[in-house]
């Protein structure tokens, strides 16, 4: 294990593996991972993933598709799914390319912020339209 790494050299580190593993689980207290960023940019480095099927993972990891998704706290299906993209070259590389388009696509900074600018405005046109609007038990009727 190289220890910590400096951002500017994790493509570096990245490049230099042939899959991503991430066996995060829920610990005890019900703590876990949300979507952690190390997924978002292996995935970016067009590298094929390994996850557990917990918490924000499979928004980014669809099984069968950019990689396999396995249950938390099994080992035996993790090491069967990290034997069967280590034995196949060419699952690996759909598998990253995958990874990669769907960043490029949906997974990004500018995505995020375009569909939160969205909502604000979905928003805002719904407040605007319950203006002159008030609720009295359940019903709305037109203010006066």
């Amino acid at each position: 294990m190289p220890g910590w790494v400096s951002r500017d050299r994790m493509p570096l580190y990245f490049s230099g593996c042939d899959l991503f593993v991430l066996p995060s689980v829920v610990d005890q207290q019900g703590n876990v991972d949300g979507l952690p960023n190390t997924l978002l940019e292996a995935m970016a480095s067009a590298r094929p993933v390994v996850a557990t099927g917990v918490a924000g993972i499979p928004l980014a990891v669809k099984d069968g598709d950019n990689g396999l998704l396995v249950p938390e706290k099994q080992p035996g299906e993790l090491s069967s799914a990290i034997n069967l993209l280590l034995q196949s070259p060419e699952l690996r590389m759909q598998y990253g390319e995958a990874s990669r388009r769907r960043v490029e696509r949906e997974l990004n900074w500018a995505t995020t912020a375009h569909t939160f600018e969205e909502l604000y405005w979905s928003a805002l046109k719904r407040r605007k339209k319950s203006r002159g609007r008030k609720e009295t038990a359940g019903y709305q009727v037109e203010a006066e």
